[in-house]
């Protein structure tokens, strides 16, 4: 397999939300240094029985690209985040940096083999107050809202992750093993440290290429240890399966792609301050999620623009939320001002509904990225 063509279909375990992500590994020959910064307002209004509550997030994240040596990189990813939410003709804020990310990936045996080693540093703030933030922090929570951040900061976190890929007849078969270890921090001011648990994470991917179409699938198992507040046993989120379906093709002058997802999500516990598990029930329902763009490139690329969509569906948990769902729909446009400079402008507005209909939802999200190559 030629290093110029080789994209690794590897998941790694992604650190931005409180439960894992997922993202693609790879590997690109010649791929320069470049680094992308970017602007993010993103605004959800949920209405239930005429009461309004507002959540207004703006994130101002940047992602670093660094290639170390052939079959080496680095990627460094840092935000920093203002929350605002009006409820019930209150105010409360949350704001601060998110801890920074530093992702180190080496490619070997020919560029079938990856490994990738992750630092989690505990720049982001913690020791949240209960009066104002934590208020923030729990409608946040929300699994109805999608926001860019979820969290600010956490505890000193690493991650390791091995993987390869093979032919498959005229397909390629790439899997992967991740652990993310979670270390200990003070979430609440004045209330012990938390510890999350761990997690193990196994994944099997495909890509078919058919010249213009390549399609895409895997499959992604993950696996918890225990959340611990002061050494107790507080919490266990269970186990998750994720299958993704995605398509990319390119045509004469324009590009588009379409994602689909399926997040199966286990039963969670919840245990008593005595360790005995008082509770065995999902607290966030199944997800099934479907998006897609679709980018025409004018000229000699100097141009891209084009639509975005996607669909989102949660099924009810067994915590007397009912099933959720919401429709995004929006544009984007972007200018390269050089060879090495690009800017990007998207807008998304999103309307839906939460627990089976009693929860009106609507929002949008805003975003501006400057992007350069050096």
């Amino acid at each position: 397999m030629c290093r110029s063509k080789a994209i690794l279909l590897l998941i790694v375990a992604g650190l931005l939300t409180s439960a894992p992500g997922v993202g693609l590994g790879q590997i690109l020959y010649g791929q320069p240094t470049s680094g992308q910064l970017r602007l993010v307002n993103t605004s959800w209004k949920s209405t239930l029985d005429g009461k309004e509550i507002t959540l207004n997030q703006t994130a101002v994240p940047f992602l670093g690209f660094i290639p170390l040596r052939d079959n080496l990189e680095a990627r460094l990813y840092v935000a920093s985040v203002a929350n605002n939410l009006d409820q019930l003709e209150e105010t409360y804020k949350l704001s601060g940096l998110t801890d920074m990310r530093l992702q180190v990936n080496s490619s070997f045996a020919d560029d079938r083999l990856l490994l990738s080693l992750g630092l989690n540093l505990p720049t982001g703030k913690t020791g949240l107050n209960f009066q104002e933030e934590w208020v923030v922090m729990n409608y946040m929570a929300s699994d109805f809202l999608l926001f860019p951040n979820r969290r600010l900061g956490g505890g000193l976190g690493l991650n390791t992750m091995l993987g390869g890929v093979t032919p498959l007849g005229e397909m390629q078969l790439g899997g992967s093993i991740t652990y993310q270890y979670s270390g200990s921090y003070e979430a609440y001011l004045d209330n012990g440290d938390y510890n999350p648990g761990d997690f193990l994470a196994l994944n099997v991917g495909l890509q078919r290429d058919l010249g213009r179409v390549v399609w895409l699938a895997d499959l992604t198992y993950t696996t918890f240890g225990d959340d611990l507040q002061e050494d107790r046993v507080v919490y266990n989120r269970g186990n998750q399966l994720e299958a993704r379906l995605g398509l990319n093709y390119l045509g004469e002058g324009f590009f588009a792609t379409g994602t689909t997802r399926y997040f199966f999500r286990g039963s969670n516990d919840i245990y008593e301050l005595t360790g005995a598990l008082a509770y065995q029930l999902e607290v966030y329902g199944d997800e099934f999620t479907m998006g897609g763009d679709f980018i025409w490139m004018s000229g000699e690329r100097e141009w891209e623009y084009g639509p975005l969509f996607d669909f989102r569906f949660i099924t009810a948990n067994e915590f007397t939320l009912g099933s959720s769902s919401n429709f995004g729909f929006g544009g984007q446009i972007a200018r390269w001002l050089s060879p090495q400079y690009k800017l990007g402008l998207s807008g998304e507005y999103f309307t839906g509904s939460a627990d089976s209909g009693i929860i009106d939802l609507s929002g949008y999200q805003l975003a501006m990225s400057l992007s350069g190559v050096f």
